[in-house]
């Protein structure tokens, strides 16, 4: 089985190649990707953070590759405060594409998502990284 890359995603001026589980109609039925199937075909243009994250999984059901690097903290994840900046398109978890941020608040924020796996959209609480 191989794996198809879904394309080329705009965000804030930035392209992207993700893959996802879903068809483009999103009727087909789910499939996932194994992780070292990800590994093979991205791992080169991969962060070590990442590595480590997929190895931890069984399944993959989205992935998005880009540049990451735009804050400070957190292997440029995380703003000045430690909040996690959401990006367009980005994955979570290998799971969840990123959509846009709804809500924010002291202990952290709230993302809308769509999950590739159950193929809804959800809404994902992302607490602030605690002060090392």
């Amino acid at each position: 089985m191989e794996i198809s890359r879904a394309g080329e995603a705009q965000s804030n001026g930035e392209s992207c190649t993700t893959w996802s589980a879903l068809s483009s109609g999103r009727t087909a039925s789910i499939r996932s990707k194994s992780p070292q199937s990800i590994l093979a075909l991205f791992g080169p243009q991969m962060t070590h953070r990442e590595k480590l994250e997929l190895v931890a999984i069984q399944e993959v059901w989205y992935f998005a590759l880009r540049n990451r690097s735009r804050g400070p903290n957190n292997d440029g994840y995380d703003d000045h405060e430690h909040h996690y900046i959401p990006v367009q398109h980005e994955h979570l978890h290998y799971c969840y594409e990123v959509l846009k941020k709804i809500g924010y608040g002291g202990q952290g924020q709230v993302i809308r998502c769509l999950d590739h796996m159950r193929n809804t959209l959800v809404a994902v609480k992302i607490l602030v990284s605690p002060l090392r």
